[in-house]
């Protein structure tokens, strides 16, 4: 192995990933390609090999170029499953990454091929890991138009989120919510909606308010849907309203003088 080669490799990708950081993506590319070019003579079992994909795939996404992202991302999956491991976390997380990829490029099935390769792994893994493989499957099923899969993938989520201290319940209940609505199950999205503001961390949930009136709407439940509105709704947006003015108010008054220098007093 040439030491040079893989000092120069590192660096370089290291230089890419920084442009990268600063969304100078035609300056990213330039320098991580140069490092991809240097790991040539370097064993093709190094870690530093998967690296370089992963930051091709973060630039590329960047640069909206997602045909050149999804392939490095698949690249540098194939690299580490060649050259580490296959059983480990990492392994399990980057099979999610791939897939979290293709579900944001409304790519569902593929992306559940690649959640379910992960599952086999995470079962074995942390329970976070597992939350995670989940939470992702609920998702691209739901893209998907499934949703009573989806719903399926989310309980499982749901019951472990309970597990986990790390884990803020609310989001993951709105989730099971916008599933249930979009299934016009619309009972069970209220039911998921009230779990969401029952473990929210925000005492000002407006946007969960604002789903549960319209379910009540959707249902010609417009006595509901009016009382809903008048007990937690209307003094939110009025609070916002305030809050607004507020800020208008300070953008508008004067500020005061900065000068460049201390002023000295006799």
């Amino acid at each position: 192995m040439k030491t040079i080669d893989l000092l120069l490799a590192t660096r370089y990708n290291n230089i890419g990933y920084i442009y990268c950081k600063l969304e100078n993506t035609e300056q990213a590319l330039h320098y991580i390609q140069k490092a991809l070019d240097y790991t040539r003579s370097l064993p093709s079992n190094i870690p530093l090999i998967s690296r370089i994909f992963c930051n091709l795939t973060v630039t590329y996404e960047q640069s909206e170029n997602y045909s050149k992202s999804e392939f490095y991302w698949k690249k540098g999956l194939e690299h580490h499953l060649q050259s580490m491991p296959n059983n480990t976390d990492a392994t399990a997380s980057l099979f999610q990454a791939v897939a979290i990829t293709l579900a944001d490029h409304q790519k569902y099935a593929e992306s559940i091929e690649y959640l379910k390769r992960s599952l086999t792994i995470c079962k074995n893994q942390e329970q976070i890991l597992l939350f995670s493989c989940y939470k992702h499957l609920a998702t691209a099923y739901n893209g998907l138009k499934e949703f009573q899969t989806a719903d399926k993938y989310l309980q499982k989520a749901i019951e472990i989120a309970h597990t986990l201290s790390s884990i803020d319940l609310s989001p993951i209940y709105v989730d099971s919510g916008n599933n249930h609505y979009q299934a016009q199950n619309y009972q069970q999205a209220l039911l998921s909606y009230g779990k969401a503001l029952e473990f929210s961390q925000l005492h000002n949930n407006l946007s969960t308010h604002l789903k549960i009136f319209i379910v009540y709407t959707i249902q010609n439940e417009s006595t509901h849907a009016l009382n809903y509105y008048e007990h937690n709704i209307r003094s939110r947006l009025a609070e916002m309203t305030g809050l607004f003015m507020l800020e208008l108010s300070a953008l508008a008054a004067p500020k005061p003088l900065k000068l460049p220098f201390q002023l000295e007093y006799a």
